[in-house]
């Protein structure tokens, strides 16, 4: 999910840029905030909102149909893209042997990152 979720970040970014704030204070010599001190405020700035398009039942079981055939055809993995041609809707993004969600630790760093979104199709021989 970290490869996944800094892709999505990075391109929502560009469709709907917001703006982190910041407080910039003077302090004494023991860190403390002076209260007459200069200060430089710069409010944060809301982006836009972002609605995902997965389909959470056809995800699942993309997911399980996936995972069952890498383990039959003995396949180093896979990975499943459905897209929406009409509306470029992503309704899928399956890829075998992902993390759990209900058990991230229990998963490695490979499994954790998202095929589907880093890697390229191998070529034909």
């Amino acid at each position: 999910m970290g490869t996944a979720w800094r892709v999505l970040s990075r391109c929502t970014r560009r469709r709907s840029p917001g703006c982190r704030g910041s407080d910039t204070y003077e302090e004494g010599a023991r860190g403390q905030r002076i209260p007459t001190g200069a200060e430089d405020l710069v409010e944060a700035v809301d982006g836009r909102d972002v609605q995902l398009t997965i389909d959470r039942d056809l995800q699942y079981v993309t997911q399980q149909l996936l995972d069952q055939r890498v383990a039959e055809t003995g396949a180093e993995w896979g990975a499943v893209e459905v897209m929406d041609a009409r509306t470029g809707e992503i309704l899928v993004l399956a890829d075998s042997g992902s993390m759990d969600p209900n058990d991230p630790k229990g998963d490695s760093a490979r499994a954790a990152r998202s095929r589907t979104s880093t890697s390229r199709a191998p070529r034909p021989r």
